[in-house]
């Protein structure tokens, strides 16, 4: 049987020799490509006709034994004078060169010969067209000339010394001030001033200032939504219409906004000009929905050497609304289920600037179940003073009833008391972010005394001799630092000290600090101790995953003492890790909490969702 004829035999043997030959061109084609050498630049030698500030090594370290192209050796000669002019050296100029390339060694040998010419030093500075501005101004800007005189001239001086003289200017009302560099004039040094080693030439440099307006700031502008925010505001940001403008305060003005708790986002300030020529600053901001829900459940396993008990839930539920009615009035509404027996609600109002004068009120009161043995009811108010952007002070007064059952009081020995607490303290806050910080530190310092009367029962008045009245000092400070260390990595520290004494009376458990859990003391039930002097550190290492987002692995070490009803001394220690981040129904946070030296199964578990509506 036969499959094709004699021709198609034919046709497909020169097919297949000219397949062959073309293969066999290609191949030599390709030799002189494949046999070519890989070059390198070998060697760099770099020579300065005089002593420069620029090192030769860093070149070297830099560019030998990098692949060799035909456009590196312009590169390096490019990249050398920039250095050069960047140290001061503007006349500099590649002078000689010289380039070898051995390719049957795969290697090029680059020398440069730099003539640096005469480096520039700053001798005087004179502002021209400065007439329009005060003595005391054009005096400061003096000042400020006169540091930079004697310096080497470069580019970054440059820059430093023009945002110096643009910053006395817009923080004197002239925000739209510009500077223009005039006249260069060269001069010679005196022998004996210029550095060993140095040819030098004395810069002697006129600036001109076009100062602009005079602004003076009419009023603010905030989004139109935003209306009855706008006399809070501008009380809040220490505004006075007509005030002339600083780019300080300005500046000062984003950092007050961002710490508002109803603001989400704020746009840098902007200056503007309306129909009637007055100037305003127009300031964009995003606010946050006024219903916050922050909850946090609780699983507290039971003990590893009990193998009949259970565990239990606690729980936290946390109200706030936000920016009420505008002006920033808030509402706080607290309920927390510390373990089986002990719980404590909370109600409070908070009114800014009330009645027009400069400080912030809040109402509250607070009821407090612990354990059952004893309810404490505590009704309170604030004033708080804010003196700048970061720093406020404090005052509170406050009227505290505890009764404890007649068990409590039998076998306990906790008496019925009625207590008048005052309090007063600072807040510095520099933190740059309330949500999720990156840097910055936050000091609170309180002093409080408590006057406080034993009411009964008589009998235990009489057994244990109590006194009729007493006073209580209670010191307390909270220290939070947050130290960046490395891209979107941070350390984050907490050291919280707290004392409480009584003039040699005994202190009982509820005038006692109660402490340990979710927000002291990790890895512990809630208000698991209770001491008269307490000290705990949470340290925290967070990885930031988005502006609201974080991972942290934390360590926390408390150290307390007491000596009613028993004496201890004690130290805690805690580790473990923790993740928070933003979802569909808020930001969800998990702590995982582990005492030193306890098995895995008592660790403590805590959930948290924050939700904004």
């Amino acid at each position: 049987m036969r499959f094709g004829s004699r021709n198609d035999e034919t046709r497909g043997k020169a097919g297949v020799r000219r397949l062959l030959s073309r293969g066999i061109v290609f191949c030599l084609l390709s030799l002189p490509l494949l046999a070519q050498p890989r070059i390198v630049l070998k060697e760099l030698e770099i020579k300065f006709d005089a002593k420069a500030d620029v090192s030769a090594k860093t070149y070297r370290n830099q560019y030998q034994d990098r692949l060799y192209t035909p456009e590196l050796p312009a590169e390096i000669k490019t990249q050398l004078l920039e250095d050069l002019k960047k140290s001061g050296y503007f006349f500099a100029e590649i002078d000689s060169s010289a380039l070898r390339v051995d390719s049957t060694r795969g290697a090029a040998f680059l020398y440069l010969g730099v003539a640096t010419g005469k480096r520039l030093r700053l001798n005087t500075v004179n502002l021209q067209n400065a007439d329009s501005l005060s003595p005391s101004m054009q005096r400061k800007i003096s000042e400020r000339c006169e540091e930079y005189r004697g310096r080497y001239y470069t580019e970054v001086l440059a820059n430093y010394l023009f945002e110096e003289i643009l910053g006395i200017l817009e923080n004197a009302g002239y925000p739209l001030a510009r500077l223009r560099t005039g006249e260069f004039e060269f001069s010679e040094s005196p022998p004996g001033t210029e550095s060993p080693g140095h040819s030098e030439w004395l810069l002697d440099l006129s600036l001109e200032a076009l100062p602009g307006d005079s602004v003076q700031v009419a009023y603010l502008r905030f989004p139109r939504q935003k209306t009855n925010l706008t006399p809070y505001l501008q009380r809040l940001l220490r505004f006075e219409p007509g005030q002339g403008y600083e780019e300080r305060r300005v500046s000062r003005y984003v950092q007050t906004l961002r710490r508002q708790e109803f603001v989400k986002q704020v746009q840098e300030p902007v200056l503007a000009k309306d129909k009637e020529e007055k100037y305003f600053l127009n300031i964009e901001f995003e606010e946050t929905p006024s219903v916050t829900f922050d909850g946090i459940i609780g699983y507290i396993p039971p003990p590893a050497n009990q193998a009949e008990a259970k565990g239990y839930f606690t729980g936290l539920i946390n109200i706030g609304v936000r920016n009420l009615f505008g002006g920033g009035r808030k509402l706080q509404v607290f309920w927390q289920k510390q373990d089986r027996l002990s719980d404590e609600f909370r109600l409070a109002y908070r009114e800014p600037f009330l009645f027009g004068l400069p400080f912030h009120t809040q109402l509250g009161m607070n009821r407090l179940v612990r354990d059952t043995t004893y309810i404490e009811w505590k009704y309170q108010a604030n004033f708080e003073f804010p003196i700048n952007e970061a720093l406020s002070a404090f005052v509170s007064a406050a009227s505290r009833n505890v009764a404890p059952d007649s068990l409590a009081s039998r076998r306990l020995r906790l008496p019925q008391t009625e207590s008048l607490v005052t309090e007063t303290g600072i807040r510095w806050d520099l933190r740059d972010d309330l949500q999720n910080p990156r840097k910055g530190l936050e000091l609170l310092v309180a002093f409080s005394l408590n006057r406080q009367k034993n009411k009964g029962p008589d009998y235990l008045l009489s057994e244990d001799s109590l006194k009729e009245s007493l006073t209580q000092q209670r010191a307390r400070a909270t220290f939070d630092l947050f130290i960046p260390t490395f891209k979107r990595q941070l350390l984050a520290n907490r050291f919280h000290a707290e004392l409480v004494e009584s003039r040699g009376e005994v202190l009982r458990p509820p005038d006692q600090v109660w402490f340990g859990g979710a927000t002291t003391v990790r890895g512990f039930r809630e208000a698991q101790f209770f001491a008269k002097r307490v000290f705990w550190a949470n340290t925290e290492y967070r990885f930031i995953l988005a502006p609201r987002a974080r991972f942290f692995v934390f360590s926390d070490n408390a150290y307390f003492m007491r000596d009613y009803p028993d004496k201890i001394n004690q130290w805690l220690s805690s580790y473990g890790l923790g993740l928070r981040f933003e979802g569909p129904l808020g930001i969800f946070q998990l702590d995982y909490g582990l005492e030193k030296g306890a098995p895995f199964r008592e660790g403590k578990l805590h959930f948290r969702l924050i939700n904004e509506f």
